[in-house]
């Protein structure tokens, strides 16, 4: 909230002082002096609108877009000062389904088997698995707090924060990893490569559950050595996020390895 009401305010700021150089200077500044004035306000505008429109679709840290690489130049500037800031990026998810959306393929697809049809493929994410990410900038923001009040040496909180600062990236490629998995599962697959791909699809929804959930015991821990004053224990956090973080590394590259060589086996048998 705090970023999008200082964008709001650099672009009121710089329209004001448009207004002003239009009203009170047109008649003493030279043309192409206040051309120049008037171009360079113009492009703070621009960048200002530009930056608006990204917070604008951010929910929590992330907007939701079937193309990863959506608004990709003005993400890329927002980043690098919330980088600065010490602020987590914001992130592409694929689109998801609304609670109401879920329950109606819930129900389309109950009907569509009592009538003896396929159900329709449904190759989004849906509102619960949406609602892992949130919970983990949540949990993020509970180990900033947690982290600012420990006993920690500055040099352990720093790689803390390092690695914490790398789960949200690990769970949006994760996420992305399962959009693409139910993609496939529309396609005509042999039924021996269908259920690899199911497979894989739980194994890494059980993976993004794991991960949240070892992640959410690191704030209550953070503060047991807030009330114990100790600077124990914080090698064993900094290994234990770097490890889940290793994992999601793994998981995404062993299924870039499976989806090639299933490609390879597709291309073969054509």
């Amino acid at each position: 909230m705090d970023d999008k009401r200082g964008v709001l305010g650099i672009g009121l700021v710089l329209l004001g002082i448009v207004g002003l150089i239009s009203l009170f200077l047109a008649y003493t500044v030279p043309v192409p002096a206040l051309a120049i004035i008037l171009l360079a306000s113009m492009g703070g505008l621009l960048v200002t609108f530009s930056l608006h429109s990204v917070y604008s679709q951010a929910n929590n840290g992330f907007i939701e877009n079937n193309d990863p690489q959506t608004m990709a130049l003005r993400r890329g500037m927002i980043n690098r000062w919330r980088t600065m800031t010490g602020k987590p990026p914001i992130l592409v998810l694929p689109a998801s389904r609304s609670q109401y959306m879920s329950l109606k393929d819930m129900v389309d697809t109950t009907v569509r088997r009592l009538v003896g049809k396929p159900p329709l493929p449904v190759s989004t994410i849906r509102y619960e698995e949406r609602q892992l990410a949130d919970h983990a900038n949540v949990v993020i923001f509970e180990i900033n707090e947690a982290l600012s009040k420990s006993p920690i040496s500055q040099e352990r909180k720093r790689a803390l924060l390092r690695q914490v600062r790398l789960f949200p990236q690990s769970i949006t490629e994760a996420m992305w990893r399962l959009y693409r998995l139910r993609k496939l599962q529309d396609l005509p697959y042999a039924p021996q490569d269908l259920k690899e791909v199911r497979a894989m699809e739980n194994s890494t929804l059980a993976l993004m559950h794991d991960s949240i959930g070892e992640l959410m015991l690191m704030p209550l821990g953070l503060m047991r050595l807030e009330v114990t004053r100790a600077d124990t224990h914080a090698d064993r956090f900094i290994a234990e996020v770097s490890e889940i973080n290793q994992r999601l590394r793994e998981h995404c590259e062993a299924y870039v390895e499976v989806r090639d060589a299933s490609w390879r086996r597709q291309s073969r048998s054509v």
